[in-house]
């Protein structure tokens, strides 16, 4: 038979009849048992107390953390919020401001319309004064040259040069658009002046294709020039050669063509 205190943890096993025997002489073996059983008893009770005090710290934790989290959630919503309308404002401000550009725009291309039809009628209108004051010019030569009856085997033939097909000849040295020509003869040399963008003045050899002169001292472009048949008396020598030119810088000037001088 087993013992009594087997569920205790005493593996005793006899015959009934000496069962007694054992209760008595193992009593305190028995009783350590028993108080062995209640202390582990204790220990789990306590353990699943202190598991109970564990899960309830972690429910509570649990509920701070949904609370947390909820709060998170709002202000994000709250904060992206905030962000959609101040992206909202900043888009409706950068739409406004290029509108106002394109306005800004519309009204400087129309005005650089303007002033460019200003600017063509004022090439325009210096360019029939050119052509007036060219024809002048060569009407007036060509009265000395049949008054005079002198002709020159090398002189320049406008008529040539404006029936040919070909190029004659180039002159180059100018940095800058050429606005500006005119012709001219004198001590037996055929001589061509331009205007140019470059601020310069430039008096040219026909024949040798080079350029001999160089006037400096417009602030700029250059418009218009011309040999004039305003002759300079200088220190007693009269008839010396001159060429006038207009420009942009709102001058008009003459220019010696011996010293390459300005007059004062």
């Amino acid at each position: 038979s087993d013992c009594w205190y087997k569920p205790f943890g005493c593996e005793y096993n006899c015959f009934k009849h000496k069962l007694n025997d054992h209760l008595s002489s193992e009593f305190k073996f028995h009783f350590d048992l028993v108080m062995k059983f209640i202390q582990t008893l204790q220990e789990q009770l306590k353990s699943q107390i202190q598991k109970n005090e564990n899960n309830s710290i972690l429910m509570n934790e649990n509920i701070s953390l949904k609370k947390e989290i909820a709060r998170l959630q709002q202000d994000i919503i709250q904060s992206n919020s905030k962000k959609d309308n101040e992206i909202k404002k900043i888009e409706k401000e950068s739409q406004q401001e290029l509108l106002k550009l394109r306005a800004d725009i519309e009204i400087m291309k129309q005005d650089f319309i303007e002033k460019e039809k200003l600017f063509n009628q004022s090439i325009k209108l210096l360019q029939e004064k050119n052509n007036q004051l060219s024809n002048k010019e060569e009407t007036k030569d060509n009265d000395n040259i049949s008054s005079s009856n002198v002709k020159h085997s090398s002189t320049f033939s406008f008529d040539l040069f404006c029936s040919s097909s070909k190029l004659l000849t180039t002159f180059s040295g100018h940095t800058g658009c050429v606005y500006s020509i005119d012709y001219s003869t004198f001590g037996d040399c055929q001589y061509l002046c331009s205007g140019s963008l470059d601020n310069t003045i430039r008096v040219w050899d026909v024949e040798t294709n080079k350029q001999i002169r160089l006037f400096k001292g417009n602030s700029n472009p250059v418009y218009c020039v011309k040999f004039s048949s305003y002759y300079h008396n200088f220190h007693g020598f009269s008839h010396r050669p001159t060429v006038c030119s207009s420009s942009n810088d709102q001058t008009i000037r003459f220019w010696d063509f011996e010293t390459s001088k300005k007059f004062q």
